[in-house]
């Protein structure tokens, strides 16, 4: 079964997922990894207590697994209707601390600050597929939710395709970075004048003022592809 899209156009459309869901059925379908190539890293940088919100969750057995070594507060979203109901089938009974929703990640849901993790897996990939000004705006908006309802000293983590560190935009004091590394990640975000890193030893990717975001982003490569950051508050 062919479920690739005819243009990587439609990565970045709802209706596509739906049908992608429809004919995939329950099978697990892992982009860019499965847990156990990923493990080693997120227990590094994730502690079981935190609240981690996973971003475009699809079918991935990630959450999953990392519910049955501990990490039970976990809160799935993805845009696709099909795939959180199929989810929610699969986790209610086993996983009853788990929670799926349909939810846009342009436009969470939840108040500021309501996370100590937000994790993606592929998700930004399926939102980048062009440099048009609209797919701009829509990755411009992803890439301030994410760390809006993510808790000062919280960690932003994503994993993605791509091979150079590149400016994408900069606007109204904010500037985002694509990472095209052979291991492939994403990081971005506004930074202060004059912050000091608080026990982070990665480098920091740049600092701009900002009026919107009082606090210092770091960043970081692992050995496995996977990026963390760290938000520290001056």
């Amino acid at each position: 079964m062919n479920l690739l899209p005819k243009s990587s156009k439609e990565f970045g459309s709802a209706d596509y997922w739906e049908k992608f869901f429809q004919q995939r059925g329950k099978t697990a379908f892992e982009w860019y990894g499965t847990y156990l190539e990923l493990c080693e890293v997120l227990h590094k940088y994730i502690k079981p207590k935190e609240k981690v919100l996973v971003i475009g969750c699809g079918n991935s057995e990630l959450s999953e697994q990392l519910y049955d070594v501990g990490y039970q507060d976990i809160v799935n979203i993805d845009i696709s209707e099909v795939v959180i109901k199929q989810m929610k089938e699969r986790n209610g009974s086993r996983r009853p601390h788990m929670s799926f929703l349909k939810m846009d990640m342009t436009q969470l849901e939840f108040p500021d600050a309501t996370f100590q993790v937000v994790l993606d897996k592929g998700t930004l990939d399926a939102v980048l597929t062009d440099e048009e000004e609209v797919t701009l705006r829509q990755v411009d908006r992803m890439l301030a939710e994410s760390p809006r309802v993510a808790r000062p000293s919280g960690s932003l983590a994503w994993r993605r395709a791509g091979s150079s560190w590149q400016p994408v935009r900069a606007s109204g004091g904010w500037s985002q970075w694509l990472s095209t590394e052979a291991s492939g990640m994403l990081a971005w975000k506004a930074f202060k004048q004059s912050c000091q890193p608080e026990s982070w030893s990665w480098p920091r990717l740049g600092c701009l003022p900002s009026s919107r975001c009082p606090s210092c982003l770091w960043v970081g490569t692992l050995g496995s592809g996977l990026c963390s950051t760290k938000t520290t508050v001056p």
